[in-house]
């Protein structure tokens, strides 16, 4: 990574950081609205600066830190200030202190089959003293002409620079900042449509269809847009070509440990899936998510995505393929929905972590089933009685009832049992619900020193699987994360380790998406850390808005 490079990861982490503590814009989905329609995904910023140092943005500062997520860019900022002369933070205020946009196009990656590429620029609006000492410290060397604007490039023409102060730029008519518009050169095409501003034919986000969502949360703080599938998540070159639509993300703070999020639009945008039936046939009942533990640790309710064992890619895939055998049968019986939680178990059991999966054959599932973690565990696990009394040295499910419940117990490799040694045990079964053979693959592990915890979230995923096919349903995405929690698993380990130690920092994360009776996604999301684990450090005095008014 270049010098430059690491500058540009800088201004976008840091931008990203800041996300949740920006007051409110009107102006917001006007910036968005603005941008081509090329651009998938989007994020406008506005007054970061004055809140950098709000109690909210502290307290998120510190815990990066303490994550180890901001070492390379609070090095690659300080190394961009040192340039441009200023110290850090006040480098920060007059780069992407106020109204700042991040734009990304994906399109399709000609080196290699099936892959995107992600083309980005950042748009920024500066005083004209910063853009005066950008041009002297940074030294551009000019590329030509785009948009009736000279373009200047940087690190050798990696990277390309355009400022422009022109009235159609501008939001207010009396601002008198100049729009910085940066993007690496591999970026070239989203680059010059931007430096085109409305000169650019073509349509705009505004005319793509949902887009009134972005309408109705543009008062919020900060305001961000897919228009696409996101690339690595569920983007391929085949779900670019979707026709367009909008899910809109509002974020703000809520206190000054927590930040909540608004979630609007379309629900495709968050998932791979594509049932004949619509989105609604992703959806699941009310009554199935409470039956979810409430001190769970960790929860998933939603699509399965297209679970595939047989279609994992690179070495893993390989590896599964190598453990599992074929399963491309069972694959085609597995979804559309699940559910799984991880939660503490009881007084002698450290977790249980529940998995329910829908079949539309159970009767066929459970032979296919019971094949595959026969295959699976035939090495690690022998079948034991409801007491833990293990009943055999072979694996072997043949002629049980789909409903029967199948129990193993991990063993060790001398397949002897010590005193005080935690045991982990593995229930499932296969439960028919609804019409005709659907219904759904349920299974528990539990690490302990006794059945009772793996058979109790048995019978609590035969409740979901109980719930009435006519019952409300509604429910899309629920993840409701309790990291601190989580984190006490590793035991002594947490606090040795970076990662570890900020996860006994967050209290809870995650989002609760419910889908309309138009089929609209409509839902919340949260990031709440525990309050008297981060304390927010001593705000520094606010910078001048021009640096180059300001005292040296």
């Amino acid at each position: 990574m270049t010098r430059f490079e690491r500058w540009c990861a800088a201004v976008l982490s840091l931008t990203l950081c800041v996300a949740a503590m920006a007051r409110p814009r009107q102006e917001n989905s006007d910036l968005l609205a603005s941008l081509p329609a090329s651009v998938h995904a989007a994020i406008v910023i506005d007054d970061a600066a004055a809140l950098r140092n709000s109690p909210a943005g502290r307290t998120l500062e510190k815990w990066l830190t303490t994550a180890g997520l901001l070492t390379e860019t609070s090095e690659a900022w300080k190394q961009l200030a040192s340039i441009i002369d200023l110290p850090p933070a006040q480098a920060f205020d007059a780069m992407v202190g106020r109204s700042v946009v991040i734009a990304l196009e994906f399109t399709p990656d000609p080196s290699q089959p099936g892959g995107v590429e992600t083309c980005w620029a950042l748009i920024s609006r500066i005083e004209p003293g910063f853009e005066k000492r950008l041009y002297e410290r940074l030294k551009p060397a000019p590329r030509g002409v785009s948009g009736g604007r000279p373009v200047l490039t940087l690190e050798n023409g990696r990277f390309e620079l355009a400022t422009t102060d022109s009235a159609d730029a501008r939001v207010l008519p009396d601002d008198r900042r100049a729009t910085a518009i940066l993007a690496p050169a591999s970026s070239s095409d989203l680059f010059d449509k931007l430096v085109a501003g409305p000169r650019h034919a073509g349509p705009r986000l505004a005319d793509v269809p949902g887009f009134e969502h972005v309408r109705k949360l543009g008062a919020e703080p900060v305001l961000a847009l897919l228009r696409g599938p996101l690339p690595g998540v569920y983007a391929s070159p085949e779900s670019l070509k979707e026709t367009p639509s909008i899910l809109a993300i509002a974020m703000r703070p809520a206190g000054d440990a927590r930040w909540e999020a608004t979630i609007a639009g379309n629900p495709a945008l968050m998932t791979a899936s594509r049932p004949a039936g619509g989105m609604a046939a992703l959806t699941l009942p009310r009554a199935a998510i409470r039956q979810i533990a409430a001190d769970s640790m960790f929860v998933f309710a939603g699509p399965t995505d297209d679970l595939n064992f047989s279609k994992i890619p690179g070495p893993m895939g390989e590896q599964i393929a190598k453990l599992t055998g074929p399963t491309q049968e069972l694959d085609a019986l597995l979804g559309p929905r699940m559910l799984m939680w991880m939660h503490p178990a009881d007084a002698t059991s450290a977790f249980a972590m529940s998995v329910g999966i829908q079949m539309s054959d159970v009767t066929r599932g459970s032979d296919l089933g019971d094949a595959l973690l026969t295959r699976v565990l035939r090495d690690h696990a022998c079948p034991t009685g409801p007491d833990g009394t293990r009943l055999s040295k072979e694996l072997s499910f043949e002629g049980l009832n789909p409903e029967a419940q199948r129990m193993v117990e991990f063993r060790a490799a001398d397949q002897v049992v010590r005193e005080g040694q935690e045991r982990a045990f593995m229930a499932w079964s296969y439960e028919q619900s609804g019409p005709g053979e659907q219904g759904w693959w349920i299974a528990s592990l539990a690490r302990g020193g006794s059945t009772r915890a793996a058979t109790a979230e048995i019978e609590r995923l035969r409740g979901v699987a109980a719930v009435p096919a006519e019952a409300e349903r509604d429910v899309f995405s629920v993840v409701r994360l309790r990291p601190a929690a989580f984190a006490k698993l590793a035991g002594p380990a947490a606090a040795a380790i970076p990662i570890l130690r900020s996860m006994t920092q967050i209290e809870s994360a995650g989002w609760e998406v419910f889908l309309t009776d138009a089929g609209a996604a409509h839902g919340t999301a949260w990031l709440e850390f525990s309050k008297p684990s981060i304390q927010p450090n001593t705000p520094p005095p606010a910078p001048d808005a021009d640096p180059d008014t300001a005292p040296r």
